[in-house]
């Protein structure tokens, strides 16, 4: 399916604190001096609570429906500093409905909040910074590659900890929630229509936001910067970190509106080899710049849309090799030190209206890397402008490529081909101060009309 371009300009609106808390009688306020199961709504008294949880313990679990939990001016702290060691959960919720929790801060525990099986959800304003961080090996100057973190098997998914854990859930809410200074900030396991507005997952060592086998979910204007790892005076690895992570069968969300900078990946989209692609994903206006490695990257998938993104100063722009009927629009990759767009082995693509701009190698790059067997072909290429970059666009063993309506400017060369690549079907294209077609490997320059 296509997402409407209606669904790129959805603004949130966010509720007061006192919308999420409905009036209701006065709720009993509880001092807790050790682990507690609550059955029915209540607030905890403001101040700080040390409360130590082992592996499979909660400091605090859910155990009703219809719950309300005031944490306003609480603080909830497992008492161990080193993040490594971090176990238990803070917050638990299984099995219930209508759950509301409302402030506080909760540090120090694998999954400072967790829920599975639950719907109706609702988490605003709540601090869950400092869960658990995996110690890293590299240091600035070695690289370690054991700090390469495994995106591919939910058992290292759960063995990571997080700020947040939400499985099997339906129908959440949540806003304003702080989820950094450890390894993953807020990750969506088999979740389905769950809002995440307005938060902050930036300065994680893996992942800021995370979604697996995670459907139909509107991601909009979190704050996910600096969710990286392994890079150092002397390397540049980033171990698959990454500010949004889609995974196995992750398919028609909504990203729209986040800031996903300085990450590994800003946001990056990939499948196992034997897994499921993520599919008909709607990205838009989220800025991805300045990472180290792709602002986005986004592999073997299908029907996935890219419009109104930003997408500079990093490695590549826009690295979307192995799609198939993707949507690149109206998005600017500016300054990066490769290519703006690099897309291998892709087919049936369309690059409308973007901004292509001071890429060091390429504007655009399609090809097919031997000795795959995958064609890069059936491309529209209409409307951009593509300035100031080594070459406008790039072809290389890719057949079926149609241009019109593009502009060239004060690029070194506008488009180059392979020796014996065919030339693409040009329409009513403008060319301003370059060779506007040359043949690699041959000192002959021929006009595209």
């Amino acid at each position: 399916m296509r997402w409407s371009l209606a669904f790129a300009i959805v603004t949130a609106t966010w509720l007061p604190v006192a919308a999420v808390l409905p009036k209701q009688a006065t709720l009993p306020i509880l001092h807790p001096s050790g682990p507690l199961r609550l059955t029915h709504s209540a607030r905890i008294a403001p101040g700080t609570y040390r409360i130590p949880a082992g592996r499979g313990q909660a400091a605090i679990v859910l155990d009703g429906d219809h719950l309300r939990l005031d944490l306003r001016g609480v603080v909830i702290e497992s008492g161990m500093a080193d993040a490594a060691k971090r176990q238990g959960i803070g917050i638990l919720a299984e099995g219930h409905h209508d759950l509301t929790i409302i402030g506080g801060a909760i540090h120090g525990y694998r999954f400072n909040f967790a829920c599975r099986q639950c719907a109706h959800l609702q988490v605003a304003d709540t601090n869950l910074d400092g869960s658990r961080a995996q110690r890293l090996l590299s240091t600035a100057t070695h690289f370690d590659a054991r700090d390469w973190v495994d995106i591919f098997h939910l058992r290292a998914w759960r063995s990571y900890g997080a700020g947040m854990w939400l499985e099997n859930v339906r129908q959440a809410w949540i806003h304003g929630v702080h989820a950094e200074a450890g390894q993953n900030g807020i990750l969506l396991v088999f979740s389905r229509h769950v809002t995440l507005a307005g938060n902050h997952v930036s300065h994680n060592s893996g992942w800021g936001i995370g979604l697996f086998d995670s459907s139909r979910n509107l991601i909009v204007r979190n704050r996910a910067d600096w969710d990286v790892r392994c890079e150092g005076r002397t390397y540049s690895a980033g171990c698959d970190s990454a500010g949004l992570l889609l995974m196995e069968g992750s398919n028609e969300n909504r990203i729209l509106h986040n800031r996903l900078r300085h990450s590994g990946d800003g946001l990056f989209l990939t499948r196992a080899r034997s897994g499921r692609p993520s599919d008909r994903n709607l990205m838009a206006y989220n800025d991805a710049s300045d990472s180290p490695h792709n602002a986005f990257e986004c592999t073997f998938s299908r029907g996935n849309e890219f419009i109104g993104n930003l997408a500079n100063g990093s490695d590549y722009g826009f690295w979307l090799g192995f799609s198939r009927g993707l949507l690149l629009a109206s998005n600017r990759a500016d300054g990066n030190r490769h290519d703006g767009v690099a897309i291998e082995h892709g087919r049936q693509n369309q690059l409308l209206y973007n901004y292509f701009y001071n890429n060091g190698h390429a504007g655009v790059r399609l090809f097919r890397r031997p000795p795959s067997a995958v064609r890069s072909r059936d491309y529209l290429i209409a409307g951009n402008h593509f300035r100031g970059n080594q070459a406008g666009i790039i072809l290389s063993q890719t057949s079926s490529v149609l241009l019109e309506a593009n502009r060239f400017t004060d690029n070194h060369v506008a488009i180059r081909l392979d020796a014996g690549e065919p030339a693409p079907e040009a329409r009513s294209n403008l060319f301003k101060g370059m060779s506007q077609l040359q043949l690699a490997r041959k000192a002959r320059v021929t006009r595209v009309q």
